[in-house]
């Protein structure tokens, strides 16, 4: 009989001693245990009695069921483990199962792994194609919304960001919606088929949603690049259109917009070592002597000049006029080929000053007058030898 104070109890026996030394099934002491401060420990002799499990849970409210012994009727090869296995996946206890003489644990575990890197990237990369696509479209659908956009003063780079952040909004919504969805589908799944026999759980620690959420604003940003590009290209107030132009008005069209009007110094390719000193100059000159013979491309008033500068660079010049005939107009420039010969180096270095006989000639002049000039010079350099020494050695 009971009271609310003590409960009257018909002892029935006593337990052996040797039941303190058998072992569960999964190796653990067969007897309960009990907290002695904050360390469990099994319990003894004097701290145990048995009870059916009804009169147990009569005692009292702190009772509880923390282990249930079950025996199967069928008993045929893999029914037990199966059973078990139902246990563990669906109500998330721990089963052992004794079949064939074997002792199998099945309980749900934790496990992190990362794979299937190429199975995710197929996948990503057609979702944002597909994104891509869409976008696209929008873009078409709203170009006159552009084109205001356009007119109100917005600029390219305005156009493209008001894309950019919709499809960043876009994605973060669509992101953080997907994964709320996600969780409720893993409770939908386990009622589509027989009880316990979808095993799924959903990823409820904090930073599954911050890397779903993470994964679907990649996405937006880089399904929407393109199609912001080519709403900012829609929104250009003008594009240049290119104008195939015959030869000749292009060339009449740079003779008006690129004109000279100062003098300019051009580095030469070449340097002349002092021993070839007196022979380059001679078959320069002798050059530009033949010039004067021709009528659309002459060389007038030649001088040659030399001295000493303060600092012992020695400089030796050569001026001269050169004049051609293009579309029956003349063009003349005033020209000095300057060599200079640094102290305590064998070389001369060549440069060729150029200037407008006339400021205001086109470009095309100064540009004429150094490409045969350089022509004349690397004419020299692969002769050199032979003028030097009468052979090709």
């Amino acid at each position: 009989m009971r009271s609310d104070n003590y409960v009257n109890f018909t002892v029935e026996g006593y337990l052996d001693d040797s039941i303190f030394q058998l072992e569960d099934v999964n190796g653990r002491p067969f007897v309960p245990f009990m907290y002695a401060g904050t360390e469990l420990k099994s319990t003894n002799q004097t701290q145990t009695v048995m009870f059916t499990w009804e009169t147990a849970l009569n005692v009292t409210d702190r009772m509880g069921i923390s282990r249930v012994v079950v025996f199967l009727e069928d008993t045929s090869p893999g029914k037990i483990g199966e059973f078990a296995s139902r246990i563990a996946l669906s109500r998330g206890y721990v089963a052992w199962a004794f079949e064939n003489g074997q002792l199998t644990r099945y309980y749900i575990g934790e496990k992190f792994e990362m794979k299937g890197f190429v199975q995710f990237i197929i996948p990503f990369t057609i979702v944002v194609l597909n994104v891509v696509v869409v976008m696209l479209n929008i873009i078409y659908e709203r170009r006159r919304e552009v084109h205001m956009l356009v007119t109100l003063g917005l600029n390219p780079g305005h156009i493209a960001s008001l894309f950019l952040a919709e499809s960043i909004i876009m994605g973060f919504l669509g992101g953080g919606l997907g994964y709320f969805f996600g969780l409720g589908t893993y409770r939908l799944m386990p009622l589509l088929g027989p009880s316990g026999q979808i095993g799924v759980r959903e990823k409820l620690e904090w930073y599954w949603s911050v890397i779903g959420v993470g994964i679907a604003l990649l996405v937006a940003v880089l399904s929407a690049l393109r199609p912001a590009v080519r709403a900012a290209m829609m929104g250009m107030p003008s594009r240049v259109k290119r104008v195939k132009l015959i030869e000749k008005e292009r060339v009449e069209r740079e003779k008006e917009l690129f004109k000279v009007y100062l003098g300019r110094e051009y580095s030469m390719p070449i340097r002349v070592h002092e021993r070839e000193e007196p022979f380059f100059f001679s078959f320069f000159t002798d050059r530009l002597e033949e010039f004067a013979k021709h009528y659309y491309e002459r060389v007038e008033d030649i001088t040659t000049d030399e001295r000493m500068m303060v600092d012992g660079t020695l400089v030796k010049k050569i001026g001269f006029t050169y004049a051609f005939v293009e579309e029956g107009a003349e063009y003349s420039t005033v020209n000095e080929l300057v060599a200079r010969k640094k102290p305590k180096t064998d070389y001369y270095s060549l440069s060729l000053t150029s200037k407008p006989k006339v400021p205001g000639i086109p470009e095309r002049a100064v540009e004429i007058t150094i490409s045969t000039i350089r022509d004349i010079l690397l004419d020299w350099n692969k002769r050199k030898k032979q003028i030097m020494y009468g052979s090709t050695r």
